[in-house]
């Protein structure tokens, strides 16, 4: 979301919203310091941005989830990352790429926790588990605003006894287990935006989160985290410590990620800045591709498609 959205600043300013530092901030913080210091004796330069593609494609690649079922293990896993600004309007698009999409990583769903129920009852083939701003002190259902923010991960039936959620993060910060061979932590993010005087310490608690979830589960797992970072790692001109916070982290966890082009549009209808990531630490994953024009998009985000073999 751009700093110039009128929702920003409904969502930042909210008492709500508030809550999203986390208790083990401080712990995350000490064990990054810590890690640095072995790791400039032992790690190895990994670039951050993969080769973009010759091409942005516009529609999602031929393998779907529900199709060539036969192929087994060799079938890829689509996992579309999309800030849809109000799942209640959104929701069509969900369902429109349901035959597509095993993994839906959510940001902006401005469900309330009374109404989480939703996520698994946009499709009968579709479960889901998230989190909203209040879901650490729930409001009363007769007291709720106009939602903002939230996070979460729907996924398509067929592969519900792979996924398993987790607890770790915040309320802007929604994980799943994939169990396969090799098991995967998968994660949609939503981070703070610049319109409050203290986005810049909530957004360093996000970063100390991730931090400490890569840490947890590394020796162990894949990464893959999905979502709107609301910061342009991209632009030259950029130098802004948000950028080089998130830089430093993708760093000292080598994780990767690439080049898509513009992801939030603006009021005037304009592609203006790449907020939008798949971060990874599986060098071998294809690049993702950002997904336009869709006739049923009616969010001011471009999704941005991931492909898992």
């Amino acid at each position: 979301m751009a700093d110039s959205d009128c929702f920003e600043s409904v969502e930042e300013s909210s008492s709500v919203g508030r809550g999203y530092e986390s208790d083990f901030s401080t712990r995350a913080y000490l064990a990054r310091q810590s890690a640095k210091q072995q790791q400039s004796k032992y790690s190895t330069k990994r670039p951050f941005f993969r080769t973009q593609p010759a091409t942005i494609q516009q529609t999602i690649a031929s393998e779907s989830s529900n199709q060539n079922s036969e192929q087994g293990s060799s079938k890829k896993l689509n996992i579309l990352s999309f800030n849809c600004k109000n799942l209640k309007t959104s929701g069509n698009f969900i369902r429109k790429m349901e035959k597509e999409i095993d993994i839906f990583l959510i940001q902006e769903h401005w469900l309330f926790h009374c109404e989480l129920n939703m996520l698994s009852e946009i499709h009968d083939n579709i479960a889901g588990s998230g989190k909203a701003v209040d879901s650490d002190d729930p409001i009363s259902a007769s007291f709720m605003p106009r939602g903002f923010g939230g996070v979460a991960i729907l996924w398509n039936k067929a592969i519900d006894k792979y996924i398993k959620p987790i607890t770790d993060g915040s309320t802007r910060i929604q994980c799943v287990e994939l169990l396969t061979s090799k098991p995967t932590v998968i994660m949609s993010v939503y981070l703070p935006t610049k319109s409050t005087t203290d986005s810049k310490i909530i957004f360093d608690d996000c970063i100390d989160q991730l931090y400490e979830i890569v840490q947890k589960y590394k020796e162990t797992h894949d990464i893959v985290i999905g979502g709107d970072f609301n910061e342009d790692i991209v632009k030259e001109t950029n130098n802004s410590k948000r950028k080089i916070a998130l830089l430093e982290f993708m760093k000292e966890c080598k994780l990767t990620t690439n080049h898509k082009g513009p992801t939030f549009i603006n009021t005037s209808g304009a592609d203006i800045s790449e907020i939008y990531y798949f971060l990874h630490s599986n060098i071998e994953l294809q690049p993702s591709k950002k997904i336009t024009d869709h006739p049923v998009n009616v969010s001011d985000h471009h999704p941005i498609l991931l492909q898992m073999q």
